[in-house]
């Protein structure tokens, strides 16, 4: 498979192989895995690693030391994915499965709106697959309350059209190359939850669009590494 802008995939596990290797299975179905893709262990003490690289030889591996949480492993990964020239980096959470052409989706959505910088697809919950876990978040800049307006809405049909918002999911975002340079990468700070926000905010605060693109579909386990949401 082909893609253009040059777009690679960054997965980070911990501990998850049975999750991840689900991952890899639903990027295998939908024709990805021509595509570079990166796994990022973060620090993982189970055989995540061995099982991961046994059935999918042909994507890489980063294994970290020590468990430096969602920002760090993610932003390990961005390094990787820029160091390849590609345009365009898509992060997945271990505990998604991707429905077959939801990268060119999001991909046609950004080349059609001029100036975006980051992009997720619509992601509803593994289980019922037809209820929406994230579709767009929004900020209360008085209050800082994070909302997702649309989790637990019911959903039929394609969805619709992309829409602007403040803020997307980092269980599943696309992030432009352009706004790595130009904003950084996640606030290590942050460690886990509320970096993906903190990106957008910032990516918006340089002049980037933040994109929701609900025609394309993930499905989320939501929190499995944690034990649930």
């Amino acid at each position: 498979m082909t893609t253009q802008p040059k777009t690679a995939i960054v997965i980070l596990n911990w501990n998850g192989g049975d999750n991840t290797i689900a991952c890899l299975d639903s990027l295998s179905a939908g024709g990805y895995l021509g595509l570079p893709i990166l796994v990022v262990d973060n620090g993982s003490a189970d055989d995540s690693t061995a099982r991961i690289e046994e059935k999918f030889p042909a994507v890489e591996i980063l294994r970290l030391e020590a468990n430096l949480g969602f920002t760090g492993g993610c932003n390990r990964g961005l390094e990787w994915g820029l160091a390849r020239k590609a345009d365009w980096v898509c992060l997945l959470n271990n505990d998604t499965v991707v429905t077959k052409g939801f990268l060119e989706t999001l991909l046609e959505a950004v080349e059609k709106f001029p100036g975006v910088g980051i992009a997720a697809p619509r992601v509803n919950y593994y289980e019922p697959p037809g209820k929406i876990w994230s579709q767009g978040i929004s900020v209360n800049r008085w209050t800082g309350r994070i909302l997702t307006p649309d989790c637990g809405k019911e959903t039929s049909g394609p969805g619709p059209e992309p829409f602007a918002c403040q803020a997307v999911s980092g269980a599943a975002i696309l992030i432009s190359r352009k706004v790595v340079e130009a904003v950084g990468y996640f606030d290590d700070d942050y460690f886990l939850c509320f970096e993906d926000v903190d990106l957008c905010l910032r990516a918006r605060e340089r002049g980037f669009s933040v994109l929701a693109v609900p025609r394309a579909l993930v499905l989320h386990k939501v929190s499995a590494s944690m034990g649930g949401e």
